[in-house]
């Protein structure tokens, strides 16, 4: 009887971690730009259950391991309990590893959306500095020539002017773009 009973534990920890390992697949399998806004919680309670389950499995293969240890016991019950103990600590330890490897899966899951996430924002961010830059040059020119062109002690027309800030911002243009701050 107490044998069964480890048995079918062991089974419902094979069929939860096939559930878990399911949705994992499915998760990693959703490209980058179709997931949801729910992705990162459905993903940390995936986490979290299969956190439970490889807890559980590690206290239930030290328990078997303990049970293994005392061979007088199991000795005793007959001949084949032993081998069947051992058989049912390897079911188990070979399920605390599909655990495991599912744990990391997840983790490295969540990870690569945090980093998409922030890829796309350094996307942006990017895009806003070159918009300053390019933004900030004319403010520059303006505010130190100011509208009065007339009666300065330099010689320049508004044209001349304008030229010379088509070609700073020509030339700040060809840097952040030899950058590949577009792309």
């Amino acid at each position: 009887v107490f044998f069964s009973i480890l048995q079918l534990k062991n089974r419902d920890c094979e069929e939860i971690l096939a559930a878990i390992e399911q949705r994992t697949i499915f998760l990693e399998e959703q490209t980058v730009g179709s997931l949801k806004k729910s992705f990162l919680e459905e993903t940390f309670f995936l986490k979290r259950e299969i956190t439970n389950v490889h807890n559980g499995l590690r206290h239930f293969n030290q328990a078997l391991d303990d049970l293994r240890r005392h061979k007088t016991a199991l000795a005793a019950l007959g001949e084949e309990y032993p081998i069947l103990f051992k058989k049912l600590a390897d079911e188990a330890a070979t399920l605390q590893e599909i655990s495991d490897n599912t744990l990391e899966r997840l983790v490295a899951l969540i990870e690569l959306y945090i980093n998409t996430v922030s890829l796309d924002m350094n996307r942006v961010m990017r895009l806003l500095a070159i918009i300053t830059c390019l933004g900030l040059i004319p403010s520059i020119i303006g505010g130190l020539l100011g509208m009065n062109l007339i009666g300065n002690p330099w010689h320049a027309s508004i044209y001349e002017i304008c030229l010379l800030l088509g070609l700073v911002l020509l030339v700040a243009f060809y840097v952040f773009w030899k950058k590949g701050w577009f792309r």
